[in-house]
């Protein structure tokens, strides 16, 4: 079919007055388009295979199909199929939820068989939500500005457990080395539409440490007074 309209436009040319030259460049764009054209519909034919018959994929929203095939650990038969044996499973298992996008992710073999090799697998997923807004409320002594820089969690970003506890792990040093030994930060989470959640840091600082005194042992070579006058650490003021 391609193959003929490609030879009627050509000999439509040819019956035109067309200096050679020209005659010559039009063939050549002719003859990438037509390539380029078999190798698309090759190429569509084959992905169109693959998904329909070997991998079914549930659950997704925002992560298209292709992004969740390129996490699998499968090994290649040939280019309309793949097998996958039950530790290349265990494997796109790990991986997929290892990539942050999702917070359950569960795999079933379609085709059982004794040698536990399977060429059709369904995938079933939960994405993570994307965080529509990050707030922090109750810190008086340290701007919103400081603790929005030093947290991974931000607006439009993808909410995972592991970030929010190392976010909290980071505000909380920001505290210590402030002085502020007994603040307390809690979490609120509050689920919106279309897969979104609102990230809400409620923080209670507390009043800040102070020292009452300072005291050295085991000085012999030098006096305590000599030593308070060398370091930056001092004695609270009492008022």
């Amino acid at each position: 079919m391609y193959i003929k309209g490609v030879t009627n436009i050509c000999y439509q040319i040819s019956c035109a007055t067309l200096s050679p030259k020209i005659y010559s460049k039009i063939l050549k764009v002719i003859s990438r388009v037509f390539f380029t054209s078999c190798l698309l519909y090759s190429s569509l034919h084959i992905s169109s295979a693959f998904s329909k018959d070997l991998i079914v994929i549930k659950g997704n929203q925002r992560v298209d199909r292709s992004s969740i095939i390129s996490y699998l650990k499968g090994s290649k038969k040939n280019k309309k199929s793949q097998i996958f044996s039950q530790k290349q499973i265990d494997e796109s298992l790990k991986t997929l939820y290892e990539s942050g996008l999702f917070s359950d992710v569960k795999i079933y073999p379609q085709d059982k068989n004794s040698k536990k090799k399977y060429k059709r697998i369904a995938i079933e997923v939960k994405e993570n939500p994307l965080i529509s807004d990050v707030k922090f409320i109750g810190n008086k002594k340290i701007e919103d500005e400081a603790l929005q820089g030093e947290v991974s969690l931000k607006k439009r970003s993808v909410f995972t457990k592991a970030k929010l506890q190392s976010d909290l792990k980071r505000i909380n040093e920001i505290y210590l080395k402030s002085g502020r030994f007994l603040t307390q930060i809690d979490p609120k989470i509050i689920p919106k539409d279309q897969n979104r959640v609102e990230l809400v840091f409620e923080i209670f600082e507390g009043k800040k440490a102070k020292i009452s005194d300072i005291y050295f042992v085991g000085n012999r070579s030098f006096s305590d007074q000599d030593l308070l006058d060398e370091i930056s650490t001092k004695k609270s003021k009492w008022y």
